[in-house]
């Protein structure tokens, strides 16, 4: 009997350790990343979106509900926005205004490579902001996922999302919920 009870405790341990290793098929949603963002027909500062973009991104945590990413992948999520905070307090912005009402082309996969992220395994998904238009209210993002060992991007579909609103961050803040509540992902098995 007492060997029955040491091989059920063992595979209970075995279980636990197991379940307690990170899942690879864990997805971690880091936020909005700004870095190479346009921004067409805006009078702000760098400086006024620099904080509006960390703002918009505080809204993952402060309006989970409205800000909820597994509603667009169809899959639970952890977010980890330290790394995308990260990245963006490090920016300078100096591009960030453009004449040119078109929006650039961004190479998705190495805004992906190029991130800090303590994770070594397991699905990120990103969004990537490429361009704001004030005049006709709009932003142009692209939704990412990625394998977090290897970064190679699994999906990138782009989305738009109408903007609106009163302030800076909210303006641009609408577009994003706009993108989340409109588009859906699915993420592959």
């Amino acid at each position: 009997m007492r060997k029955m009870f040491l091989a059920a405790v063992g595979l209970l341990l075995c279980f636990a350790a197991h379940s307690a290793k990170p899942n690879s098929k864990w997805c971690y949603m880091y936020g909005v990343d700004f870095s190479e963002v346009q921004v067409f027909g805006a009078m702000e500062s760098e400086e006024d979106f620099a904080q509006a973009f960390e703002n918009i991104n505080l809204l993952f945590i402060t309006e989970a509900d409205k800000y909820d990413v597994s509603q667009t992948i169809g899959h639970s999520v952890k977010l980890v926005l330290e790394p995308m905070m990260n990245l963006l307090k490090e920016c300078d912005y100096e591009d960030l205004k453009t004449y040119d009402d078109e929006c650039p082309e961004i190479d998705i996969a190495e805004c992906v490579e190029s991130y800090d992220l303590e994770q070594e395994e397991g699905i990120g998904v990103v969004i990537i902001a490429k361009f704001l238009n004030k005049p006709e209210k709009y932003g142009e993002y692209a939704i990412v996922v990625f394998d977090i060992a290897t970064r190679n991007v699994i999906k990138s579909v782009d989305v738009f999302g109408a903007a609106g609103g009163f302030g800076l961050r909210n303006f641009w803040a609408k577009s994003v919920c706009n993108v989340l509540t409109s588009a859906y992902i699915k993420l592959p098995k």
